[in-house]
C-alpha cells in the first residue's frame, strides 16, 4: 500500500510539473502584418514581430508575381530582429509601374526566416494611387459665364505628382461635352483657356471628372449649377425655435427672422410679411387667416406662431398634432420689403417636421462585437428630427443576452436592475458601459427616451460575442467624453484583458494605422491588473482619422492564440503632414470701398522650395443660391482619408476579422488566418452624407422624357407665395408644346408631380431651405465715381512661397457691395493645406442699387425698382437718373421729362435711411444694352445743395427677342461638268422672308458648299494657315457639327498618310495634338445628337425625336474612318 501511495504522488508530482511546462513553456511564434491591398508606385509598410525569440533573426521579405523559382521580383527587403528592437521592426516595399505588367492584379507577399519559418500571402493590387483634388471659383454659372478650374494631384505620399490628368465636362444628361488633358501639373495648376459653357446649355447640375491619362486609375469629381439667375441684395434667414413641432410648441412656435444686404449691414427698416401652412407628401395647404404684416428693426424680428388655433380654421383639415400625416412638415413664407426702398427679398422655411416623437436615436462609436467577462461601452446619440444633437434627453435601456447553451436572459444592469437611465451631454451622446457576463454568445440592446410613451424613439441594437477558442479577449474603452483628439494631445486609453487566471502575459503590442499605413507601434510590458492604460501622444501622420490595433500572443492551454481588438478614432487638425497657411490683411480697416486696395498676406511656418499658394476670392451671395456649407479642409481631409483599408469603427469577430476590419492581411502562426472571403464593407466609420439634392431632381425629371423641362420648371427652387396646384395654373407652356393640348395637359401634369415631389424631397434631405431672390466720405466736387465692374469671382491666381514663408498680394477691390470670401489653398512638396476663409466687407456710406432681370423680352415692359442708400448721420438730397440706348426706351408715363430731359427720381433721405426710386423701361431691340445710373448727392437739404458727389453704376441688360428660334434649309446641286447628267451651272436660292417672323428680327443666312471633288483644298493643304482655317468652322447642327469635323479629320488624314507635319515647322508637334483634341470634342459634340432610345442621329439635338437616317449613316462613317487615330466610344 505505501509503494502504491508512493507510486501515486511520483505520478501527481509529474502531472504537475508537466502541466506546469505546458503553461510556462514560451513557444516561438510570428506575426506579419501588411495592407491588405497594395498600391501600385506606394511605399507600403510591412510589419514583422516575432514572440519567444533569443537569438537574432533575419526576416527576408519578397513580393514576387509567382512563387516558381526566378520569377519576377518586385520588391525585397531585408530585416533583422533582435532584442534591441524587441523583436519587432517594419520593413519597406514598393512595386514601380514599369516593372508591373498591365493585367497583372496580384502579388505574392513572401516571408523566409533564418529563425525555421518561410511562408506566403498572396495580396490584391490596385492601381488607384494618389490624391486628385477639382476646385472651380464658384459653385453657380449662368450660360454665358467661363468656369475657372484648378487640379491638385499628389501621389500616394502627398507629394507633388507631375502624372498627366484627363478632365472630362458632362453635362445633367451624361453627355461628355469637352475632353482636356492636362500636363506638367507639378503639385497644382489652372486650366488654360477656362471651360467656356457651351450655347444653348442643359441647365443643372455639371460635373467636372478627373482621371489619370495613363496607368493609375484614381479620380476625383467636382460639381457645379448652370443656370439663369440674379445675384440677390438681401439674404433673408429664418430661424425656428425648435426643428419639430410637437405638443409644447404645438400653440406657441417661435421664429426669428433676421435680414442682412449683402456688404453684411442689417436692414434698418423693412415690412415683413409672414404666412404659414403646412406640407405633406400629397400636398401642400397654405392657411389663408395666417397673414400677418410685421415691422423689422435692425434686422431682427421675432414672430410667434400659434399653429393650433390656425389649423382650427381649416375644419376640413387636421386639427391636433396627432392627426397629422407622416412626414408634414410646417412651411413659413416670409417676404422682407425695404419699407422705404425699392428691393425685397423671399424666403421659404419648410424643414420643420410635425414629429411623433421630438427625437431619434442612433447608436454610434460602437462596434458590434462585445467580450464576454468584460466592459462594453455604448454611445447613443440623440438628435432632433434634422439630426442635430441634444443635450440633457433621458434615455432609458433594457438588454436580454443569449449564452452559448441558446438560453436567454435579461442582462442586469449593475448587477440588479433590469433597465438604467443616461442623460445626454452637450454633444447629444448618452454614455451606456455594461458588464457582459461570462459564455454570453449574443446580446441585443433596446435604447428610448424617457419620456411619454406617445412620443418615444425608440432604437434596437445588436452585438455579437467575439470568437476566442480558449476564451481569451481584449478590449479597447476610448475615453468617454469623445471619439475625437487634437495633435499633439496626450490621451490614456483603456485596455481590458480577459485570460485564464494561471496563464501569464508579460507583454501586449499596438499599431497604429492611418491612410493605409502603420505610423506608429510598439510593445508594452503588462502588469498583473486586468486593466492597463495606454499613454499614446496624437501626431500630425494621424491626420485626418487613425485605427488602434493592440494585440497579444499568449501560448498555454496546448496552443498559442493571437488575440486582438481595434478602435477607430477621428483626428482634428488643421492641416495634413503638420503644414500651415495663413491668411490675413495687412490693411488696418476693416470696412473697404469699391476700388480700394487690398493687401493680403499668406504666410507659412513649413518653408520648402517650390511652395505655392492658390487663391481665390468668391461673392457669397452665390451661397444663397447654391448652398457651400461644407468647411473646404473638411472635403480635402474626407478626400484623404479614402486610403483607409480598414472598415467600419473597429473591433471583429475573431482575432483575423480584427486585422481585416483595420486594414491589414496577417501571416502567423498563433492560430490565425487571413479572412479570403473577400466580402465589401457594409459599415462606415463616419455617418453617411445625403445624396446631392440637384441629383436626384434631375433623376426624376428624366422620367418624364420629352417633358423633363416642365418637370425641371416644377422643381425649381424659385421663392413663391403659390401652392403647387397655383403654380400648375398659371404656368405659361411653351408654344411648341401648347399647339398640342394632349401635350399641354402632360406637360401641366409633370410640373406638378415634380413641384410636389421637389417639396418632399427638400423636406427629408435639407436642414434648412433659405430662398432669397428678388422680386465712403463725401467728396468735394471730385470727379464722378464709376461703378461698371461686377465679378462674381476673382483673384484666381497662383503665388510663389519664398524663402521668407511669406507672400504679399495688393489688387484693387471690383465695385460690388457685398462680402467677398477669400480662400487660399498651400500646395508643399508635402501635401496641401487650406487656410481659413477670410471675409471681406464692401460698403459705402451713400449709394444706389437697383437690381435687373437676368432678361427680358423685346417689347416687354418691366418696372425697376431700386434703393438710394444713405448711411450717414446727416440727411442727404438726392437725383437719379436713367440714361439708356436707342435699344431701350425709359419712360414714366411719358417717354422723357420737363425740357426733353430725361426722367430723374429725386428727393431728400435721412440720416441711416432709405429712399425709393422707380424706372419704367420697354426694350425695343434684341441684344446687351448699357443702362447707366446717375445718383448725384448734397449734404443737406435742397435749399442748402453743397458739397456734392455724383455716383455713376453701369449695369447690362439683356435683352431676348420674342418667339421661338427656328431654321429652315434649302439647296440643289451644281454641276458644271455635267457628272450627273445635264450640266448646271447656276443656282438660284430665293431670298424670301420666312413666314410668320416676329418683327424686327434679325435672319441670319448662311451658305454652305459642299464639293463633289476637294477642289480648293487642294491648293490649301500646302498653306499652314489654310490648314488652321480648315479646322476652325462654326457649330451648329448636326449636319454642321459633321462639316466642321470632317475637314479635320481629312486634314489629319492627309498629313499623317503623307507624312507631311513638316509644313507646319515648329508647331508640327503641338498641331498634331491639337487636330486630335479637336476631333475629340467634335466627336464628343456629335454624341450630344444620339438619341436616347434608339440607335440613331437626329438633325438638331437629342432632344429631337426624329431620327435622320442620312445622318446617322454619315456619322457612323466618319467615325468608322477615324478611328484609327482616335478611340471612338461604342
Amino acid at each position: 500500500l505505501v509503494v502504491k501511495q508512493q507510486a501515486m504522488a511520483r505520478l501527481i508530482l509529474f502531472c504537475i510539473f508537466h502541466l506546469f511546462a505546458c503553461i510556462c513553456a514560451q513557444d516561438k511564434a510570428f506575426l506579419i502584418t501588411a495592407p491588405k491591398l497594395l498600391r501600385l508606385d506606394a511605399s507600403e509598410n510591412v510589419m514583422v514581430q516575432l514572440f519567444g525569440y533569443d537569438q537574432d533573426t533575419t526576416v527576408d521579405l519578397y513580393l514576387k508575381k509567382s512563387l516558381a523559382a526566378g520569377d519576377k521580383t518586385y520588391a525585397f527587403h531585408s530585416l533583422k530582429l533582435n532584442s534591441q528592437n524587441n523583436y519587432q521592426s517594419v520593413a519597406t516595399l514598393r512595386i514601380m509601374p514599369n516593372d508591373f505588367p498591365k493585367g497583372e492584379t496580384h502579388v505574392y507577399l513572401q516571408a523566409i526566416s533564418t529563425g525555421g519559418f518561410s511562408k506566403h500571402e498572396r495580396i490584391p493590387v490596385t492601381t488607384v494611387n494618389g490624391f486628385l483634388f477639382i476646385q472651380t471659383d464658384k459653385p453657380l454659372y449662368t450660360p454665358d459665364q467661363e468656369v475657372q478650374v484648378r487640379v491638385y494631384s499628389f501621389n500616394e505620399e502627398l507629394r507633388k505628382s507631375r502624372r498627366t490628368v484627363t478632365l472630362t465636362f458632362v453635362d445633367p444628361n451624361g453627355i461628355k461635352v469637352e475632353i482636356i488633358d492636362m500636363t506638367d501639373i507639378n503639385g497644382a495648376k489652372p486650366l488654360l483657356p477656362p471651360f467656356k459653357i457651351p450655347l444653348k446649355p442643359t441647365f443643372g447640375i455639371w460635373k467636372i471628372e478627373a482621371t489619370y491619362a495613363e496607368t493609375f486609375e484614381t479620380t476625383a469629381t467636382a460639381e457645379f449649377e448652370v443656370k439663369e439667375y440674379v445675384l440677390p441684395s438681401i439674404f433673408v434667414h429664418i430661424e425656428p425655435g425648435a426643428n419639430y413641432v410637437s405638443v409644447d410648441n404645438f400653440d406657441f412656435f417661435p421664429l426669428k427672422i433676421t435680414a442682412k444686404y449683402a456688404h453684411g449691414t442689417p436692414v434698418t427698416d423693412a415690412d415683413v410679411f409672414v404666412r404659414f401652412g403646412y406640407s405633406s407628401p400629397d400636398e401642400t395647404v397654405m392657411i389663408p387667416t395666417t397673414f400677418r404684416n410685421h415691422q423689422m428693426n435692425d434686422g431682427n424680428l421675432d414672430v410667434n406662431l400659434d399653429i393650433k388655433s390656425a389649423l382650427s380654421t381649416m375644419p376640413d383639415g387636421p386639427q391636433h398634432l396627432h392627426e397629422m400625416k407622416t412626414n408634414t412638415f410646417l412651411r413659413v413664407i416670409v417676404l422682407v420689403q425695404e419699407s422705404t426702398g425699392g428691393i425685397s427679398e423671399q424666403a421659404v422655411l419648410s424643414h420643420v417636421k410635425f414629429a411623433e416623437s421630438p427625437f431619434n436615436l442612433q447608436v454610434v462609436a460602437t462596434p458590434p462585437f462585445i467580450k464576454p467577462n468584460l466592459p462594453y461601452t455604448i454611445r447613443v446619440l440623440v438628435t432632433d428630427p434634422l439630426g442635430e444633437p441634444q443635450k440633457g434627453v433621458k434615455v432609458q435601456v433594457k438588454a436580454t443576452t443569449r449564452n452559448v447553451n441558446k438560453e436567454t436572459e435579461t442582462l442586469r444592469f449593475d448587477g440588479h436592475m433590469e433597465t438604467t437611465t443616461a442623460i445626454s451631454t452637450r454633444d447629444g451622446i448618452a454614455y451606456f458601459i455594461p458588464n457582459i457576463p461570462k459564455d454570453v454568445e449574443k446580446a441585443e440592446f433596446t435604447f428610448n427616451t424617457a419620456d411619454d410613451p406617445w412620443n418615444q424613439a425608440q432604437v434596437t441594437f445588436t452585438a455579437e460575442s467575439y470568437v476566442s477558442p480558449n476564451h481569451r479577449y481584449l478590449y479597447i474603452n476610448l475615453p468617454s467624453e469623445s471619439s475625437e483628439f487634437k495633435v499633439g494631445q496626450y490621451t490614456n486609453i483603456e485596455v481590458h484583458f480577459e485570460y485564464r487566471e494561471y496563464l501569464s502575459l508579460k507583454t501586449f503590442s499596438y499599431q497604429i494605422i492611418s491612410k493605409g499605413k502603420v505610423v506608429k507601434y510598439a510593445t508594452v510590458n503588462r502588469i498583473n491588473e486586468r486593466s492597463q492604460n495606454l499613454n499614446i501622444q496624437i501626431t500630425h501622420d494621424m491626420v485626418p482619422s487613425a485605427r488602434l490595433l493592440v494585440y497579444y500572443i499568449l501560448t498555454g492551454e496546448g496552443t498559442a492564440e493571437l488575440v486582438a481588438d481595434s478602435v477607430w478614432f477621428d483626428v482634428t487638425a488643421t492641416c495634413v503632414n503638420n503644414l500651415n497657411v495663413d491668411l490675413s490683411t495687412l490693411n488696418s480697416q476693416t470696412l473697404y470701398k469699391p476700388k480700394d486696395e487690398l493687401n493680403l498676406k499668406v504666410s507659412t511656418k513649413t518653408i520648402q522650395e517650390d511652395s505655392l499658394v492658390a487663391l481665390s476670392v468668391v461673392d457669397t451671395a452665390l451661397y444663397t443660391l447654391r448652398s457651400d456649407t461644407t468647411n473646404p479642409l473638411k472635403k480635402v481631409l474626407a478626400h484623404i482619408e479614402r486610403s483607409d483599408l480598414g472598415c467600419g469603427r473597429g473591433a471583429g469577430k475573431n482575432n483575423a476579422d480584427v486585422f481585416d476590419r483595420a486594414g491589414l492581411m496577417i501571416i502567423t502562426n498563433a492560430n490565425a488566418k487571413t479572412s479570403s472571403e473577400g466580402t465589401a464593407c457594409q459599415s462606415t466609420a463616419r455617418p453617411k452624407r445625403s445624396i446631392d439634392l440637384s441629383i436626384k431632381l434631375e433623376e426624376q425629371a428624366n422620367k418624364f422624357g420629352m417633358f423633363k423641362n416642365c418637370c425641371l420648371a416644377g422643381t425649381s427652387s424659385s421663392p413663391t407665395l403659390e401652392t403647387c396646384r397655383d403654380r400648375t395654373r398659371n404656368l405659361q407652356v411653351p408654344a411648341d408644346i401648347k399647339k398640342n393640348p394632349n401635350y399641354e395637359k402632360q406637360c401641366k401634369g409633370a410640373f406638378y408631380k415634380c413641384c410636389e415631389f421637389a417639396i418632399k424631397l427638400r423636406h427629408d434631405s435639407e436642414k434648412k431651405i433659405i430662398l432669397c431672390r428678388a422680386g465712403i466720405d463725401f467728396m468735394l466736387d471730385l470727379a464722378p465715381s464709376v461703378r461698371s465692374y461686377f465679378p462674381e469671382s476673382w483673384l484666381w491666381e497662383e503665388k510663389t512661397i519664398g524663402r521668407s514663408g511669406s507672400v504679399s498680394i495688393n489688387k484693387n477691390i471690383p465695385d460690388s457691395l457685398t462680402t467677398w470670401e477669400v480662400k487660399a489653398v498651400g500646395v508643399f512638396s508635402e501635401g496641401i493645406c487650406m487656410a481659413n476663409p477670410l471675409k471681406i466687407h464692401v460698403s459705402q456710406e451713400v449709394s444706389i442699387n437697383i437690381p435687373l432681370p437676368y432678361s427680358m423680352v423685346r417689347g416687354e415692359q418691366i418696372e425697376l425698382k431700386g434703393s438710394v442708400y444713405n448711411q450717414r448721420s446727416t440727411s442727404i438730397t438726392f437725383s437719379v437718373s436713367l440714361t439708356a440706348p436707342d435699344g431701350v426706351c425709359v419712360f414714366r408715363g411719358v417717354l422723357q421729362g420737363k425740357n426733353d430731359q430725361p426722367h430723374e427720381n429725386s428727393g431728400t433721405v435721412d440720416a441711416n435711411s432709405i429712399a425709393l426710386v422707380k424706372f419704367y423701361i420697354m426694350a425695343l431691340e434684341a441684344g446687351t444694352h448699357t443702362l447707366t445710373f446717375t445718383l448725384q448727392t448734397w449734404l443737406g437739404s435742397r435749399a442748402t445743395r453743397g458739397n456734392k458727389r455724383t455716383e455713376i453704376l453701369i449695369k447690362k441688360l439683356r435683352v431676348v427677342p420674342e418667339g421661338i428660334r427656328t431654321e429652315l434649309s434649302t439647296g440643289g446641286r451644281i454641276d458644271p461638268r455635267g457628272v450627273f447628267g445635264t450640266p448646271i451651272r447656276k443656282l438660284e436660292l430665293k431670298n424670301s422672308i420666312p413666314p410668320k417672323i416676329v418683327p424686327k428680327s434679325t435672319v441670319e443666312r448662311s451658305l454652305l458648299v459642299n464639293g463633289e471633288v476637294l477642289g480648293e483644298l487642294l491648293s490649301i493643304i500646302n498653306n499652314p494657315q489654310g490648314l488652321k482655317q480648315l479646322t476652325t468652322l462654326p457649330r451648329g447642327s448636326a449636319e454642321v457639327e459633321l462639316m466642321g469635323l470632317l475637314p479635320i479629320f481629312y486634314v489629319y488624314h492627309y498629313l499623317e498618310s503623307t507624312e507631311n507635319w513638316d509644313i507646319l515647322g515648329k508647331e508640327a508637334a503641338a498641331s498634331n495634338m491639337e487636330l486630335k483634341r479637336k476631333m475629340k470634342d467634335g466627336i464628343t459634340s456629335i454624341l450630344s445628337f444620339k438619341l436616347k432610345r434608339e440607335y440613331a442621329f437626329s438633325m438638331w439635338s437629342n432632344e429631337d425625336k426624329t431620327a435622320s437616317t442620312w445622318v446617322t449613316a454619315l456619322v457612323v462613317k466618319t467615325f468608322a474612318d477615324m478611328h484609327d487615330y482616335v478611340a471612338v466610344e461604342s
